[in-house]
């Protein structure tokens, strides 16, 4: 009776073991959710700005290299416009120039408040969210598979030490 008490405390004692870590490794994937939650926040925000202004600047400067082309042929050599033609749709141009540089930041703001807006970036956080957890967990499985190797070689040579010995 004795020995089969020893065996049920040993394996009640293991089973209790193996609930903590089980409770360990829970919390840790809640902190992984928690991570890439906070990562998505962040990565989407700053994502939007880059974006935003690299969107604006590149259609802002093609606009405007659109319209000094167009400016050039109207009162370039070759025009068949008059004088004051040429000087007329000289200046709208470069009127509609000045206006779409002054307007470019106002269309930064529009589309940050656009994808910044609840429900979009909502949709999207939960997608980089979930990008970003897979991502954390594969490299966290191949933290643990380096590890591991480390740790069967360390045995491996503590084993063979041994066997010298």
């Amino acid at each position: 009776m004795e020995k089969n008490d020893f065996i049920i405390a040993r394996q009640e004692k293991e089973i209790e073991n193996q609930k903590n870590k089980l409770e360990e490794l829970t919390l840790k994937l809640n902190d992984i959710d928690i991570l890439a939650q906070e990562v998505a926040e962040k990565a989407y925000e700053r994502a939007c700005k880059v974006v935003t202004d690299t969107v604006r600047t590149e259609t802002t400067l093609e606009d405007i290299s659109t319209i000094e082309n167009m400016r050039d042929r109207l009162t370039g050599k070759n025009s068949s416009l008059s004088p004051g033609q040429k000087n007329f749709s000289k200046n709208i141009l470069n009127r509609l120039i000045d206006l779409l540089s002054k307007k470019s930041k106002e269309i930064t703001v529009v589309i940050s408040q656009k994808l910044l807006s609840p429900a979009i970036k909502q949709k999207n956080e939960k997608e980089i969210a979930s990008v970003t957890r897979s991502s954390i967990k594969m490299r966290l499985a191949e933290m643990k598979e380096k590890a591991d190797q480390k740790n069967d070689d360390h045995n491996q040579k503590k084993q063979s030490e041994r066997e010298v010995r």
